[in-house]
């Protein structure tokens, strides 16, 4: 056993610096192949890759694979091919898992990957498999459990040491390529060579130590439920802990690196007569105006990086992800709707902007992310963040006359915080620009366009495609704007037409898409409820009663909730029961939601009393705070849901005045639906409060109803606004 730990104490800390040069290629006859590939499948790589040395990933319709597609490693895609080859030739197997925008998958690419010595080894002694994350979420899930129930904090790339029988038995995340490197003892060469000694020669041990690993690992992906419910008493103290951890200067939770998902903002906008509501608001929207200033925020072009490295979110982590972009800028909305203040509007619009002009696909969806790193065209290295941050001498060059104010608005002094690169936050308030920075602005964006962009990972994730639907659709409720209603329907219908079957979602709108999970089926159906609010158009609806169908037959867990995968997807090493919204809203947190959403639109108590016991399935989870937009559904159990149907003339089409007293005014727990009044009849079909509305004296009018007892119709705003403040 002493040389099974020995083996096992191998984990380098990596160092924070740039991802050196790509390495050059090896040729293909340098290294051995894992196994000789059969006639048919060679013919297939060299036809992917018009005969240039590849493996089997070229003909992968993964980004993420796609970049590996060239390493001498022989990679084989995840499958039971590879784990058959490995029983059969007795082998441990290498599991590789990353993402396409991954900066420290890039880096172990090109220092261990692109290695000759290392891909001659691992052909020679694994069978290794290479996981794209973000196309299956599951695997990577239940072997991310192993690492945490190692004691490792979890990150990508994620590297597992597998028996052929798909149980982990070491794991770690990123390993430099050698000893010493990095500042790290053991590096990836030397713990390949120790952990096939261990499987080789200690492996009785081996399998014990395995066997504990997967005990902690299914513990991990299905906890026991907790028998006590979770009452409003436990939320509002999960509410006060947060509230304690909360940065008082900048925001966000204390400590680094800063993630804005960190701090559960969604919930604490969101008012529920607990005696933390002052406190909760104060601190979300502290954290969205930092972000809103800060490095975090492309200050140029919009949208936000992933992360920031330190606690005034001024240096990011430059990746830009669909699922954080899309939340914040609904988030972002959501703030200005419990405040009025313009600014944070205007940042949740420019955050929309962004992602249609720089995150969508032709079809109509939108990419899962913009990479960290671009390249330095005086060096060809990869870098990352090179293309968002400046030199004083790039800003001088592109702006001119305006430098002095230029600098100064966006916080440039010292020399750098990236290798003397400047990282633009807005160090002034816009009020206070001189008349020179403004008109400035497009000869920066002009600047940076010359420059390599980052790579675009343009995989269409379903359920993250839905939070930008989600987005889009209620700003289009909200701001009365039909060109963002129109951007969600077109992204919904591309899902809805090609990676939906019967109900079923696939991954992604792919005939060769992996199958949908829990996220995509759940959060599609949230997005289809936005869009029925934001349409009153049945088919919408019908849609996400579809899905939820789907989810009852295929997803459900007996004693309430969900499981992550279909019942005839592959449960690895255990089911898993989702117990966590990260790094976005789980589909067990927003179907909860959705669920009294459809309550409250259908009349159907049946959809109530199914998110009652899916609050009670994950009432540990949320008492932790691990599912914190789940807590909207633990509030929403025991609030007055309003139903707020306006009717409109046919003859005047318009009714902005109160369709945006509902945005700024209405209860937090709202459904709502604007109507023509000679479409009634066929909405009340399928969402019976609208039946028998109709506008008085010609005017568009608001109801606001509760189960079908409704409140005298008003026409007036002010009025509208008086009833809405008395709920």
């Amino acid at each position: 056993m002493l040389s099974l730990w020995l083996a096992l104490a191998c984990g380098p800390t990596p160092a924070i610096d740039p991802a050196p040069p790509p390495l050059a290629e090896a040729p293909a006859a340098a290294v051995p192949l894992v196994q000789e590939r059969s006639h048919d499948l060679q013919a297939r790589i060299d036809a992917a890759s018009a005969g240039t040395p590849a493996n089997r990933l070229v003909l992968s319709d993964s980004p993420y694979l796609r970049q590996h597609a060239h390493n001498p490693v022989d990679w084989f895609p995840w499958g039971e091919e590879a784990f058959a080859l490995a029983r059969q030739l007795g082998r441990p197997v290498l599991l590789s898992v990353g993402y396409a925008t991954c900066h420290w998958c890039h880096v172990m690419e090109e220092e261990s990957f692109e290695d000759e010595e290392i891909a001659t080894y691992l052909n020679t002694h694994y069978v290794p498999i290479k996981v794209d994350r973000e196309q299956l979420p599951h695997v990577d899930r239940t072997y991310m459990a192993a690492v945490q129930a190692m004691g490792l904090r979890g990150g990508w790339p994620m590297t597992v040491w597998l028996t052929p029988e798909r149980a982990p038995y070491y794991a770690a995340t990123y390993l430099p390529a050698r000893d010493g490197d990095r500042g790290g003892q053991r590096g990836f060469l030397t713990a390949l060579r120790q952990l096939v000694q261990v499987y080789e020669e200690e492996h009785d041990q081996l399998q014990r130590v395995s066997a504990d690993l997967v005990t902690k690992v299914r513990q991990q992906l299905a906890p026991r439920p907790s028998p006590t419910p979770v009452t409003m008493e436990a939320v509002h103290a999960r509410t006060e802990a947060w509230l304690r951890r909360v940065d008082p200067v900048h925001g966000g939770i204390q400590g680094r690196p800063s993630f804005p998902g960190d701090l559960p903002m969604r919930w604490l906008l969101t008012p529920t007569g607990g005696p933390h509501d002052d406190a909760a608001r104060v601190a979300a929207l502290l954290t969205l105006r930092a972000i809103d200033r800060s490095g975090l925020h492309d200050q140029l072009a919009g949208g936000f990086h992933r992360y920031s490295v330190d606690d005034s979110w001024d240096v990011p982590h430059f990746e830009k992800m669909l699922y954080d972009n899309a939340d914040l800028a609904d988030l972002y909305l959501l703030a200005w709707r419990r405040t009025g203040d313009e600014a944070l509007l205007a940042t949740a619009r420019r955050t929309l902007g962004f992602l249609d002009r720089q995150m969508s696909t032709p079809e109509g969806g939108f990419v899962s992310a913009l990479d960290a790193d671009s390249l330095d065209p005086d060096t060809g290295a990869r870098r990352e963040g090179w293309f968002y941050t400046w030199t004083r001498a790039e800003l001088e060059q592109a702006v001119g006359p305006a430098t002095p104010e230029v600098l100064a608005a966006f916080g440039v002094e010292g020399s750098g915080a990236i290798e003397g690169r400047h990282v633009l936050r807005r160090a002034q308030p816009r009020a206070a620009w001189g008349d020179a920075v403004e008109p400035a602005l497009p000869s920066l964006l002009a600047a940076r366009s010359h420059r390599p962009p980052p790579s675009v990972d343009g995989k269409e994730v379903v359920a993250w495609n839905a939070l930008a639907i989600r987005a889009f659709a209620r700003a289009g409720t909200q701001l009365s704007i039909a060109s963002y209603t129109e951007r969600a329907a077109r992204a919904a219908d591309r899902l809805w037409s090609d990676a939906q079957t019967a109900g079923r979602v696939r991954r992604q709108p792919s005939p060769a898409a992996p199958a949908g999970e829990l996220d995509d089926h759940a959060l599609l159906a949230a997005a289809c409820v936005d869009l029925f609010e934001a349409t009153a158009d049945p088919p919408w609806l019908h849609r996400a009663r579809t899905l939820d169908d789907t989810l009852q037959a295929r997803f459900a867990h007996p004693g309430g909730g969900w499981y992550a995968t279909a019942d005839d997807a592959d449960p690895l090493l255990e089911r898993a029961q989702p117990q966590r919204d990260d790094p976005h809203p789980s589909g067990a947190s927003v179907h909860l939601v959705t669920l009294q959403r459809l309550a409250a639109l259908t009349g159907d108590p049946g959809y109530r009393a199914r998110a009652a016991r899916g609050l009670a399935a994950y009432a540990d989870a949320l008492r932790r705070g691990r599912m914190d937009h789940g807590l909207l559904a633990v509030a929403g159990q025991q609030a007055r849901w309003a139903e707020i149907v306006l009717v409109v003339p046919t003859h005047t089409g318009e009714a902005h005045a109160l369709q945006r007293v509902i945005a700024r005014h209405a209860p937090p727990w709202t459904v709502q639906l604007t109507v023509p009044e000679a479409e009634v009849a066929a909405v009340a079909e399928v969402a019976p409060p609208v039946r028998g509305k109709v506008a008085r004296e010609g005017l568009p009018t608001a109801y606001v109803c509760e189960q079908g007892v409704c409140q005298a119709p008003v026409t007036d705003p002010a009025a509208l606004e008086a009833l809405l403040r008395r709920w």
